[in-house]
């Protein structure tokens, strides 16, 4: 595997500190069913040797550390800083010229007290964010423009086997429609709907977070991946 190299991003969860350039509105054209849609990987990890340099890895906590070995990341140990932080990897996203825009990352849990698991990424609209956290929990509270919850799921969803096997943290967003919605695996979890356009997406954050000194942590993260799908959208 090539060298890694380390960096430092804000948290999700924590306040939100990327700064964000707004582009120009766009026109959206109508796009095809979910279901049907036919994908288009434009940004993956799979943690094995194809892995290069452009996957990043951010460890601020000197007592949580993270290790690539037998095709996943482990994020592991116990933190020693007080407040909010964030551990794990990120990688810019190109190609982000579709309708539709999925983003994931697959994980396992074998501990995790005082902390959560996070799939998130700045985009125009704010910061998106999906956690698991002993249930699944949507986090529509760092968006930058007005929207509407259109659909929630009690955040005490599990699916129970969370420390055996692989689930997988999922955001979709359909600009045809302005919405985001987020899934365990296949389950529905929230649908919220923008009032503006989001614009190119141009990275994916995944790892965990611990909210404070002596929070025990072991994840295992697998599949980091961005996906396109539709008629191409028209950038002013």
């Amino acid at each position: 595997m090539k060298t890694l190299k380390s960096f430092i991003l804000c948290g999700c969860i924590a306040p939100f500190c990327l700064g964000l350039v707004v582009l120009c509105a766009m026109d959206v054209p109508a796009t095809e069913p979910l279901a049907s849609a036919k994908w288009t990987t434009v940004a993956q990890a799979t943690l094995d040797e194809e892995d290069d340099s452009t996957l990043y890895l951010f460890n601020p906590d000197p007592g949580i550390k993270t290790k690539i070995a037998g095709g996943v990341a482990t994020i592991a140990g116990t933190s020693e800083v007080a407040g909010y932080v964030d551990t794990g990897m990120w990688r810019p996203i190109g190609g982000d010229d579709r309708t539709m825009v999925e983003v994931a990352v697959d994980f396992k849990v074998a501990n995790i007290q005082s902390g959560q698991a996070v799939l998130c990424l700045p985009s125009s609209a704010g910061t998106w964010c999906l956690v698991f956290s002993g249930g699944y929990i949507a986090h529509p509270v760092h968006f930058t423009v007005p929207f509407t919850v259109k659909h929630y799921k009690d955040p005490g969803f599990t699916f129970g086997n969370e420390d055996k096997a692989f689930h997988s943290l999922r955001m979709v967003f359909n600009r045809a429609t302005m919405e985001l919605s987020y899934f365990a695996d296949d389950v529905l979890l929230s649908v919220v709907q923008f009032k503006k356009p989001v614009e190119p997406l141009t990275l994916v954050q995944a790892g965990i977070e611990t909210s404070g000194k002596d929070a025990r942590v072991e994840v295992s993260l697998d599949n980091l991946r961005v996906r396109v799908a539709g008629p191409r959208f028209p950038v002013k």
